[in-house]
């Protein structure tokens, strides 16, 4: 599968989410779009024309600034096949609960899958139209170390981005 990773380069995280997508041999593009949201718009559109991409994975900053649900949607027009993914680490944007922000939760709509860890996330953006799904977050202090998780996955969220 191809990636296109559209993530805050903090130096580990990102770091840890492409070796580990790299080693389930999945290839993997890269973008900081923390650096330039121009930059990261071209680099995007050059390199959705260059190769297949089957997935964009995007993680969010806590001001919200990345992508315009324009350019999400024009992505989905042009690129038919592309699912667009979100992961958002917080349960504030723009000092307001995500749910609250209008702003975002019009954004996140234009997303084809969201990801949040908190469950009051979820239900709140879902009976609002986004498609919210929890993330498993890493282990809970309470988890014994022998405790396995009741679904297959290849990546947990350790730490985080920014």
């Amino acid at each position: 599968m191809n990636i296109l990773l559209s993530i805050p380069n903090d130096g580990t995280a990102n770091n840890y989410l492409i070796n580990a997508l790299q080693d389930l041999g999945h290839s993997v593009f890269y973008v900081d779009h923390r650096r330039s949201l121009d930059f990261a718009n071209g680099f995007v559109n050059h390199t959705l024309q260059q190769e297949k991409i089957d997935y964009m994975f995007v993680g969010h900053l806590a001001d919200g600034q990345t992508y315009t649900a324009h350019f999400l949607r024009m992505l989905k027009v042009n690129y038919p096949d592309l699912k667009i993914l979100s992961v958002f680490f917080d349960v504030y944007i723009d000092g307001k609960f995500t749910w609250d922000n209008s702003r975002f939760v019009e954004l996140m709509k234009e997303y084809h899958y969201s990801f949040f860890v908190t469950p009051t996330d979820v239900e709140k953006l879902r009976n609002l139209g986004v498609n919210a799904h929890e993330m498993f977050f890493g282990f809970d202090h309470s988890m014994k170390l022998s405790t396995v998780p009741d679904k297959d996955l290849d990546i947990s969220f350790i730490g985080q981005f920014g």
